[in-house]
């Protein structure tokens, strides 16, 4: 096969700005500085290994930091015309197993982390360039992926405890990609921040708008995406995307001074809920910026609503006090449905059109995530399981429909017990979840002096008796996935080790 024939939009929009700017600097990972001919050419070597050593595109894994060799092999895998699976090597040895033999990747590229024994026989390329060595015998074996023509293969959390596969093909990354050039605006001089993990698919819109663009992807250094302010303005990004949780975290430790980013353009968040608090604040620190909520899950590829702030413009309050996801992308319908599948002005949001999927690696999980002929509709819509409201502003998320638990013989809803807890006046964030059938909830606060009285009696006045959590448990930080989202599991641990403290006690340490 010749290498490239069979590649998909994301290598032919980075390699049509390497043939318009080959000396414009692509990429930037600490001091590193890799122009467009230079990644190129190294993407080149990795796609020429993949084709020699594999025999033919199939699924190929990327490992790696996020280093220069990374970035480099995972525009080789896309030249090479193999499907992208991103792994992580920072997780369980177990869900690597899972995903490299769910996917059926027939290799692995890696930056030289060390994969262990998660898969013997696989073979693995080395990617730095003065390595580029595999180790493992050619290997093509592997359970062929069933839908060839995938982009990229993206793993989500599966109900089953697997992980469960999302495929997303050429025509759905085109939908989106050709809105996000237009409505982000990158240009030649632009500066895309990669805050993402990029097994987390919003690290494809960092990536693929900047190299869509002629622009430069710049890579926070360590830990600096934590007090972004500084970072942004050091840097000079104009574009930046990351989740919620960024931005809340630099709120919390007071970074967001006024002022601090004043040539930022965008600030895009996705991933979560905005709160309106959080942006404002943001907006307060880069008064020029158009912040942008979007709302998209992995099966939608990226995003598929937004709600755009101009610099100066009010932002509308809602009834969770987080800002709106907006409006559809063009080529996207939403329908909001009430429990069988009529329009509804409060429901779960269904979504169809050009940027969804078409059904999961494993298909025996795609049925129950369509609503293929409900309600007598002919088209074919995908069910976020989200629950929102339609407003003149806009749809507003308003949590997950799942979210309703039995707490005794009593019904309660997650997501109104949060928005009471952050409407009590200190708190600045809080989540809400059942552990031992005992309703808990984990909040921070500006200061450590609020006592567990003032949380009980706050929400005593909004919520009854039985949505007030048996447990109450004040931290300094919530807890975070890689994803920026919550991290349940990491909240019921923190329950279950420290439930015995009170509340005014268990953020002090």
């Amino acid at each position: 096969m010749t290498i490239g024939s069979s590649t998909g939009v994301l290598w032919k929009r980075f390699e049509a700005s390497a043939r318009a700017h080959p000396e414009a600097t692509a990429l930037e990972v600490g001091d590193q500085r890799v122009t467009y001919c230079a990644l190129a050419a190294e993407a080149a070597a990795v796609a020429s290994h993949v084709e020699t050593h594999l025999d033919g595109a199939g699924a190929v894994a990327l490992c790696g930091q996020k280093t220069a060799a990374t970035y480099a092999a995972y525009l080789g895998i896309l030249k090479s015309g193999s499907t992208l699976v991103p792994v992580d090597p920072d997780w369980p040895a177990e869900r690597l197993r899972q995903v490299l033999i769910a996917a059926g990747c027939v290799g692995v590229v890696s930056d030289g982390s060390d994969l262990g024994e998660v898969l013997p026989g696989l073979p693995v390329l080395d990617a730095r360039p003065e390595r580029m060595t595999w180790s493992g015998p050619p290997d093509t074996a592997g359970r062929p992926l069933r839908v060839p023509t995938a982009e990229y293969l993206m793993f989500t959390s599966g109900s089953t405890g697997r992980p469960k596969g999302v495929p997303i093909r050429r025509q759905q990354l085109a939908a989106y990609l050709d809105f996000a050039v237009e409505q982000y605006a990158a240009e030649t001089d632009s500066r895309v921040s990669q805050v993402f993990s990029l097994t987390f698919d919003p690290s494809v819109h960092d990536l693929f708008l900047a190299w869509s663009s002629g622009s430069t992807l710049v890579v926070p250094p360590g830990r600096a995406a934590l007090a972004p302010a500084a970072w942004i303005a050091s840097a000079q990004i104009t574009h930046w995307a990351s989740p919620p949780s960024v931005a809340e975290v630099a709120r919390r430790f007071r970074t967001l001074s006024p002022g601090s980013m004043p040539a930022l353009q965008y600030g895009v968040f996705m991933g979560d809920q905005l709160r309106r608090e959080t942006a404002e604040a943001w907006r307060r620190a880069a008064p020029a910026c158009r912040v942008v909520n979007a709302y998209g899950p992995t099966e939608t590829t990226i995003t598929v609503t937004s709600f755009s702030l101009q610099p100066g413009e009010p932002c509308p309050r809602t009834s969770n006090d987080t800002v709106p996801i907006g409006q559809p992308n063009p080529g996207t319908t939403l329908r909001v449905t009430d429990a069988h599948g009529d329009e509804a002005e409060t429901g779960e949001l269904w979504v169809g059109g050009k940027q969804v999927f078409d059904g999961y690696l494993d298909v025996e999980e795609s049925p129950t995530c369509f609503a293929d002929g409900a309600a007598g509709l002919e088209a074919r819509w995908y069910r976020t399981g989200d629950r929102v409201v339609q407003t003149a502003d806009g749809l507003v998320h308003l949590g997950r429909i799942d979210r309703q638990v039995k707490v005794g013989s009593f019904r309660v809803e997650l997501t109104e017990v949060e928005t009471a807890l952050r409407g009590l006046g200190g708190v600045v964030d809080g989540a809400c979840f059942v552990v031992d059938d005992r309703l808990a909830a984990v909040f921070t606060v500006e200061n450590d002096e609020i006592q567990e009285g003032y949380i009980r009696d706050g929400l005593a006045k909004t919520l009854p008796r039985y949505s007030i959590p048996h447990i109450l448990l004040q931290v300094d930080l919530l807890p975070v996935t890689t994803n920026g989202k919550v991290d349940q599991t990491a909240l019921v641990a923190l329950v279950k080790g420290r439930a015995s403290v009170p509340a005014r006690q268990a953020g002090s340490s």
